[in-house]
């Protein structure tokens, strides 16, 4: 292998792996903030609501 070669593989190895690391992250971050918008607890106003609706029934 060329030194021209083994500088462009050793720029593509060292650059990949911090964005494969920030990536990640970032992707692990959105899907937690997904499922907690989903499933995560309500706003208090979202269950007074609730209760006086269900106080009714």
């Amino acid at each position: 292998m060329s030194d021209l070669e083994q500088l462009i593989w050793n720029v593509l190895g060292y650059t990949s792996m911090p964005l494969i690391f920030i990536f990640g992250f970032i992707a692990t971050a959105l899907v937690a903030v997904f499922i907690l918008k989903v499933f995560g607890a309500k706003p208090a106003a979202v269950l007074e609501h609730s209760a006086k609706a269900n106080e009714k029934l």
